[in-house]
């Protein structure tokens, strides 16, 4: 996915008291995680009392973040390959608790079977003051801008290896041939 997709997700009762609880004691919480799932089949209108996603899939760290704005946040996250499935419901986590949710009946993106996906998201931080938010990360730096060329220059070196494994075939075949007769 190359576009960063901006979603208003709802903050969770959870959400909001882990970080009046961060606030008071002079600390952030720190969003570590996002997890995806198929909503059951079906976007939902989602709930402040919510503590999972109806149907979680994978849950994936956080691979690189930002605050973008007085109540927005920048996150990336690579979501490994695997069951392909239509992703309705994303879930942000601050350790075990599901900071905030959100659903949509119109799907988000698709999980590929054979490729990793890469999201970037915009977290709108509805009640929450951007400020008493960080994100904690992987350490993988995932630059969307280098996504694309970096797909790309992988392909190029995979064709390139590929005529050159041909060539040995090729040259290897005559030897064998001249060899055996």
């Amino acid at each position: 996915m190359s576009d960063v997709v901006p979603i208003k997700p709802t903050i969770t009762a959870g959400g909001l008291a882990e970080a009046r609880r961060a606030s008071e004691g002079g600390f952030k919480v720190s969003l570590t995680h996002v997890g995806i799932g198929d909503g059951n089949g079906a976007g939902y209108a989602v709930s402040r009392d919510q503590t999972a996603l109806r149907r979680e899939r994978v849950r994936a760290p956080i691979g690189g973040g930002e605050i973008i704005g007085p109540s927005a946040v920048s996150l990336t996250t690579i979501i490994p390959p695997g069951e392909s499935f239509a992703i309705r419901e994303v879930g942000f986590y601050t350790g075990p608790v599901l900071f905030a949710v959100w659903s949509d009946s119109v799907e988000l993106a698709d999980r590929p079977s054979i490729a990793s996906l890469v999201l970037a998201l915009n977290l709108y931080l509805l009640g929450v003051p951007a400020d008493a938010v960080t994100v904690s990360t992987s350490g993988m730096s995932l630059n969307i801008a280098v996504a694309g060329p970096l797909t790309d220059f992988s392909l190029a070196i995979t064709q390139l290896q590929g005529r050159a494994l041909a060539q040995d075939v090729e040259s290897f075949t005559k030897i064998i041939r001249g060899t055996f007769r």
